[in-house]
């Protein structure tokens, strides 16, 4: 009966732990951002998505696996391998890829550690599933780790020999700080240039046709997959709205220099970024930098857009109107004939539904407007709520 009720008793903490799979992905990215040097804020805005899918397939393998009690050698799941592939192509060292690991490890058994004496009243059973639990966990990530470090260093030495991507290694050491002579480039990179960072299925064609279609100098570079990086030299880059397709492209502003070039292609990074997250075709850094400042520290976000909103915060369709509403009236000045006429409805109702948001506020609108218009639009971009 003992080994009957150890195996309940395991499982029960399994289904635990997986309820709160989105709270462990979390703190594993925030614990490998704090703990993983290399790990920039480039490297980053590269390998966010990769890393998150990572985190949660990850973890959902292993309490797949640990309810059936395997400790043979288990395939890395697809999530796994296609990080370690992001890994390589965004120029980190496998060391760091491996201390990606022993964090997630970590983070994990610390919550079983947190979860056991709740699940487990009796105290020898408690120790004997948690020794159980750490044995596993040991075993589980050493026979990913071997997986993942295998694809990494085929993914890496394909990077390093293909002519393609030692160009962009040196576009990458350019981005870290170096400087030398870019005439391999045949791009002058003391001049004025407007940063572009493309993604989706045809992203190269797509980019390539914009820039012949503007006639100007131009280096570009497919930096990973579908994930294009370019820079033009122009002051201003206007890019057709129909431009189709599953395309993300993020737009930097005109800066100019070795400087310039580095800080317009981080700007383009991060309004790809959103683009992708609201799903938008293009985004220019100038029009998205408030939510691409979400994006530095997302739990943080969230709690700034929770506290601002309060009971504003929460789904449904009175709610989404309420928003709305606040966000038109913001953006119209506070002027609420002209937010009337952005939502094509008549003032007294604007006026009705902002004295509903003051009283669930509990102050004005116009108390903390700035906090307000940020907290509505880091929400929208965070999945918090719809627009």
């Amino acid at each position: 009966m003992r080994a009957l009720r150890l195996e309940e008793a395991i499982a029960e903490l399994a289904d635990r732990v997986e309820d709160v799979v989105g709270e462990l992905a979390d703190e594993i990215m925030e614990k490998v951002y704090d703990l993983v040097p290399n790990l920039d804020e480039r490297a980053r805005l590269q390998m966010d998505e990769s890393m998150r899918q990572s985190a949660y397939g990850n973890v959902r393998a292993s309490l797949q696996a640990f309810r059936h009690r395997r400790y043979g050698p288990i395939e890395a799941p697809t999530d796994a391998l296609e990080e370690a592939r992001a890994a390589a192509r965004a120029g980190l060292q496998l060391s760091d890829l491996l201390a990606m690991y022993r964090v997630g490890q970590q983070v994990c058994f610390d919550r079983c550690l947190r979860i056991a004496p709740s699940v487990y009243p009796d105290a020898k059973t408690c120790a004997e599933a948690l020794r159980i639990v750490s044995r596993f966990m040991f075993g589980y990530t050493d026979g990913v780790m071997t997986d993942v470090a295998q694809v990494f260093e085929r993914e890496r030495d394909q990077y390093l020999r293909s002519r393609t991507q030692r160009k962009v290694q040196m576009i990458r050491d350019i981005l870290d700080g170096s400087f030398f002579d870019a005439g391999e480039l045949g791009y002058d990179l003391l001049r004025t240039h407007v940063g572009v960072v493309a993604g989706g299925p045809g992203a190269h064609s797509a980019l390539q046709g914009l820039i012949r279609d503007l006639g100007v100098r131009s280096l570009s570079v497919a930096a990973s997959g579908d994930t294009v990086w370019a820079w033009l030299a122009t002051e201003r880059l206007t890019v057709p709205a129909d431009v189709g397709g599953d395309l993300r492209i993020g737009i930097g502003d005109a800066q100019t220099g070795v400087g310039g070039f580095r800080a317009t292609h981080g700007q383009a990074l991060a309004a790809a970024a959103v683009a992708s997250r609201l799903d938008r075709t293009v985004c220019r850094y100038d029009e998205v930098c408030v939510e691409a400042a979400a994006l530095g520290d997302e739990r943080a976000a969230r709690r700034f857009t929770e506290r601002e909103l309060g009971p504003l915060a929460a789904d449904g369709v009175r709610n989404r109107t309420l928003r709305a509403t606040i966000l038109a009236y913001l953006r119209s000045a506070h002027n609420a004939s002209s937010a009337a006429a952005r939502l094509g409805i008549s003032d007294r109702t604007v006026a009705y539904r902002l004295r509903t948001c003051e009283e669930l506020l509990g102050r004005p609108v116009s108390a903390r407007a700035a906090e307000l218009e940020t907290a509505l639009r880091w929400g929208r971009l965070l999945g918090m709520f719809e627009a």
